[in-house]
């Protein structure tokens, strides 16, 4: 298989029987064939993003708006890729830039479970409260706050 078109038929059964890795390598071997095809890289932002790869899913669905901006669907893979990177406002603005191009059912789907799921994350937590956890320099930030730090140096409080 050395044409572009065949390996992107291919690519799409690949991605469509959920193997994923190989539609990838389809896809990046036809885009070597032919780099300037946007439908390539917006092939392979699914399939990346059908692994979870937000930032590879992502990077291809830029791609694919550089290639064609004004083509819908690669705002809807740009916003599925920030949608799955939990870039809550970055997908909306996606999906919507996309929405003004094409007013599609995909991307009004894409635009309502962003919101939803957005809508969702803050029903749960608020205030954003558990986010402050999973900041990795949270400890650094209590150990050097002047209202907190007395407290990080007691090691019996730290060790709770």
């Amino acid at each position: 298989m050395t044409d572009a078109v065949q390996l992107k038929d291919a690519g799409n059964k690949a991605f469509a029987a959920k193997q994923y890795n190989q539609a990838i390598d389809l896809f990046s071997q036809a885009i070597l064939l032919d780099p300037n095809n946007h439908v390539l890289f917006s092939n392979r932002s699914a399939a990346k993003a059908g692994l979870k790869d937000w930032d590879g899913a992502l990077e291809d669905a830029e791609l694919t708006i550089k290639l064609n901006p004004k083509w819908a669907k690669g705002y809807a893979r740009k916003g599925a890729a920030l949608h799955g990177a939990r870039r809550w406002e970055d997908a909306i603005q996606a999906y919507e830039a996309g929405i003004a191009i094409e007013d599609s059912p995909a991307l009004q789907k894409g635009l309502k479970e962003v919101k939803d799921a957005q809508q969702a994350e803050e029903s749960v937590d608020p205030g954003g409260f558990g986010k402050m956890f999973s900041d990795p320099n949270v400890i650094g930030k209590l150990a050097t706050n002047p209202k907190t730090q007395q407290f990080m140096k007691d090691p019996s409080f730290v060790a709770k």
